[in-house]
């Protein structure tokens, strides 16, 4: 299908056109997610600094993956969305739960990455696309890697300059029998090797992939943040005397068992409420997929009256309880690869230039972040140093000095992506032949 009749944005400049773009990418509106939010944001930004795009991606019905037809609004009429017949992917809403469990186990545990039956269907249609745009620069993105596989075949039928972007590792997150790692290695490899640039969102993660890669393939390395669409009306958090009220504090996104918990995180808050009652002064709502599961903790350590547990809820009232929030929360990961993913929803929350909680590694992608605007992140493996960060909130809170500072909205908005995208801009220019 070409074109979409959700889409209301229509604001392509003729005389402003740079070139264009072939964007490969599974996740797209409205598919909800990280990834389908960060490239609805970069097709928006890039067709405002006048590229021609086609998005090839994955049907509007894409398996058990969660819809929001809202996230389409804000996409240009004029960007045409080529959506492949099937979504690649084993399991769907319609299958036994016994199916969908060993269809599910085959995908994680024996193919590459998920999806992976898309790559052709998608490369032939990119393909496609290009024979109408012969000087188009091809651009994929990844975690759904299916579309760096589908770029790369691309590639080798057409020739066009490509650029991959990797928001999460491929090979250095996988874990599962030798020979699906050796499968992974060799796929990741190819792609790197035959990229025109690659693409990480901060350094540590192009460090950690790029290490066992000969060093000449640094050349092709970029690093290019993710970025918010747009700076939110301001809201509560900045106030001249103490509030009455409890400070509000919100994490977003999901927990996973094992792979992203909040154990010491909710350990820090146990010690921090036995050295005083925080009931009446603090609240701490935790909002997303496999949230819940972690209430038995919540009631051992004693915070029912404190933390309150919700099922993940659709964007736009996810911004709606941003904007509600006093102080928000953002949790690596636990497992594993630790400190090398910036997660998307740490991204969003600068946009509403509030306070920011960090619990991660020290040195972490999410650390570096955070301190580089002036936030505080103790170190995810101490509850000492997490009480120790909540308490300062409070008492600051309850004193009437908490505020954010102009400093720190400052390098919060230096994350918008008509900022952070000005390197990609450039770099696709470049690559298209034309003058940066």
């Amino acid at each position: 299908m070409i074109g979409m009749e959700d889409s209301k944005t229509s604001n392509f400049d003729v005389d402003r056109h740079v070139g264009s773009l072939l964007v490969v990418s599974h996740n797209f509106p409205p598919i909800q997610g990280a990834e389908s939010l960060l490239v609805r944001n970069n097709v928006v930004d890039l067709h405002q600094r006048g590229w021609r795009l086609g998005v090839v991606t994955a049907p509007i019905k894409s398996g058990r993956l969660t819809e929001d037809h809202s996230l389409l609004e804000t996409v240009p009429t004029e960007v045409e969305v080529l959506r492949t017949a099937r979504s690649g992917s084993l399991t769907h809403p319609g299958q036994s739960k016994v199916r969908r469990f060993i269809l599910g186990r085959v995908e994680t545990r024996l193919l590459p990455c998920p999806s992976y039956f898309w790559w052709r269907q998608a490369a032939t249609m990119g393909t496609t696309w290009l024979a109408a745009n012969p000087n188009a620069v091809i651009y994929s993105r990844a975690p759904r890697h299916a579309g760096s596989l589908a770029a790369w075949e691309i590639k080798r039928q057409t020739g066009r300059p490509w650029v991959v972007h990797f928001s999460d590792p491929w090979y250095d997150f996988s874990y599962d029998g030798y020979v699906h790692r050796r499968w992974i290695r060799l796929l990741e490899g190819r792609v790197i090797a035959d990229a025109d640039a690659v693409i990480f969102p901060n350094r540590p993660l192009a460090d950690k992939v790029m290490a066992k890669y000969p060093v000449a393939w640094q050349e092709k390395v970029h690093v290019v943040p993710h970025g918010f669409s747009q700076l939110q009306p301001a809201t509560v958090s900045n106030h001249a005397g103490g509030m009455a009220r409890p400070l509000r504090a919100l994490h977003t996104g999901a927990f996973y068992p094992v792979y992203r918990t909040p154990e010491t995180l909710f350990l820090g808050l146990s010690l921090l409420n036995q050295r005083r009652s925080l009931k009446g002064r603090f609240e701490f709502e935790c909002v997303g997929e496999e949230t819940t599961c972690f209430q038995p903790l919540v009631d051992q350590l004693g915070l029912r009256d404190i933390v309150t547990l919700r099922e993940a809820v659709s964007y736009s009232r996810c911004q709606e309880l941003i904007a509600q929030a006093d102080l928000l929360v953002v949790v690596d990961v636990t497992f594993g690869l630790r400190g090398v993913f910036l997660p998307t929803k740490l991204i969003e929350y600068f946009a509403f230039q509030k306070r920011v909680v960090g619990i991660a590694p020290p040195q972490s992608a999410v650390a570096q972040a955070l301190e580089g605007c002036g936030q505080e992140c103790p170190d995810q493996d101490d509850p000492g140093k997490i009480a120790d960060a909540f308490e300062k909130q409070i008492l600051e809170w309850e004193s009437g000095t908490f505020q954010t500072s102009g400093a720190a909205r400052e390098r919060m908005r230096s994350y918008q992506i008509s900022v952070v995208n000005e390197p990609l801009h450039k770099l696709l220019i470049s690559l298209s032949g034309g003058a940066v």
